[in-house]
């Protein structure tokens, strides 16, 4: 069995369990069947059934009780939903995490009378599935985060509210964020969160020696420069202590280093600009292979590299707002040689099969709140979508650096701007291993990948 068929069979299996653990079929307080029992009635090796119940477990649906069995939480809530607003979001998720228990907490200091649940979807599951397997057993989310690339995924749009239909107001957002959750002119979410890709760097380590620290206007150039300074081997064995920077293969770094060549060739598919594009490629794999300012294994391992950096081994990372807690503790800036940015957002949709939509609507409305905005993004140290708010707290300067102002975001992208179709961001990570790893140059990769760059209508 491939890891592929695995992965689908434990999400599949978790599913089922959930959705019979939420409709009541299983009551809080009752056993599951066994490990070996699932496996013969489901046809599975224990690998999924184990990964199925850890990650039930995870979410607080069931308990490992030693030497008895795994039992049905009994702190589960599962009466009355009916007066109950309920919220699906995805775990783990930094907003989910951080910034959506302090939009519950000032929901429920202004509407005291109304009670919210939060159930947990899978990250990797299909958003689609998930809800329709909800409400075929009687639970019926109200309101679902949706990362923007899940948002693109989502084939069944007819299931969702037209928020604008509702009567939400949104004049206070930047074009940008919202763009990301329309279509064919409907407003179908309400932007939660946003974050450039970003560059951040330890200061210490650029004092120490004697460089100037990155800056808003620095070109790739620099970058290289500085990466490359350094770049050492401290304890002179011939192996390298010390990085100058991480790069990132992962579809939802890397195009920011690529960004302006990427959209100019998507744009014109003339000769200069693909030759354009190919030496940006170029450049990237000499960083990595010929000047070795990046460490080769952490390519793929967005949390070793992060680790790599707070223990003060790699200079220079990317990352985002949404993928580091701590990213405010370090300077951050832009990435160097682009006026535009690539973004990630989270955004909230609205069922049709709610019940409760009167209440959905008190919900966006309390999100969409200045006051509520200003504290909870200060708190959460999430961008907020409302013009001004990110400005009055982490001021001017900031948003500028890092990509956030509202020049830059005009110019901004979203991975679905870049790769229209869905698919083909699986697709692109198989036909680039060869790339990343080295043995292939930047013009054979782009021959590889050239058809998953064309533009594809979506939805």
């Amino acid at each position: 069995m491939s890891k592929r068929d695995s992965e689908f069979m434990y999400m599949e299996l978790a599913a089922m369990i959930r959705t019979q653990i939420l409709s009541g079929v299983i009551k809080p307080g009752e056993f599951l069947m066994s490990e070996h029992d699932m496996c013969n009635k489901y046809m599975m090796s224990r690998t999924p059934v184990r990964n199925a119940l850890k990650q039930l477990a995870l979410e607080g649906l069931i308990t490992k009780i030693q030497g008895r069995g795994t039992m049905v939480s009994t702190a589960l809530d599962l009466e009355d939903d009916s007066s109950t607003l309920i919220i699906a979001s995805p775990y783990p998720s930094s907003f989910t995490r951080r910034s959506l228990p302090l939009l519950i907490r000032s929901f429920h200091e202004r509407h005291p009378d109304i009670r919210v649940k939060v159930i947990s979807i899978p990250s990797d599951m299909n958003k689609d599935v998930y809800s329709r397997q909800f409400v075929s057993v009687g639970v019926h989310p109200d309101l679902i985060v949706v990362q923007d690339r899940d948002f693109q995924h989502l084939k069944q749009l007819d299931d969702f509210e037209n928020v604008i239909d509702m009567g939400i107001e949104l004049p206070a957002i930047h074009p940008t964020l919202l763009r990301c959750f329309q279509v064919d002119g409907r407003q179908l979410g309400v932007p939660l969160t946003f974050s450039p890709v970003v560059m951040m760097h330890n200061p210490e380590l650029f004092e120490r020696y004697g460089l100037t620290p990155p800056a808003r206007d620095w070109s790739r150039e620099q970058f290289a420069r500085s990466a490359i300074a350094l770049t050492r081997d401290l304890d002179q064995d011939g192996i390298i202590d010390l990085y100058g920077a991480a790069i990132h293969s992962l579809i939802t770094r890397w195009p920011a280093l690529v960004l302006p060549e990427w959209r100019q060739f998507r744009q014109t598919r003339s000769p200069e600009d693909r030759l354009s594009l190919i030496r940006r490629f170029d450049e990237i794999r000499a960083w990595i292979y010929r000047d070795r300012l990046a460490p080769v294994f952490a390519l793929n391992d967005e949390m070793l590299a992060l680790e790599l950096f707070v223990e003060g081994k790699v200079g220079m990372n990317m990352t985002t707002l949404l993928g580091f807690d701590d990213a405010w503790d370090y300077p951050l800036t832009s990435i160097p040689g682009s006026n535009s940015g690539l973004l990630i957002a989270n955004g909230m949709l609205v069922t049709r099969a709610s019940r409760k939509k009167k209440e959905a609507k008190l919900f966006l409305e309390l999100l969409l709140d200045r006051e509520v905005q200003l504290r909870v993004s200060e708190t959460s140290g999430l961008l907020s979508p409302l013009s001004g708010v990110n400005q009055s707290i982490r001021g001017e300067e900031r948003m500028e650096a890092i990509g956030a102002d509202d020049r830059t975001l005009d110019q901004s992208l979203y991975i679905h701007d870049l790769l229209p179709d869905p698919e083909a961001v699986h697709e692109l990570y198989g036909r680039m291993k060869h790339y990343w790893s080295g043995m292939e140059t930047a013009e054979a990769m782009l021959e590889r990948i050239s058809d998953l760059m064309e533009p594809i209508a979506v939805h």
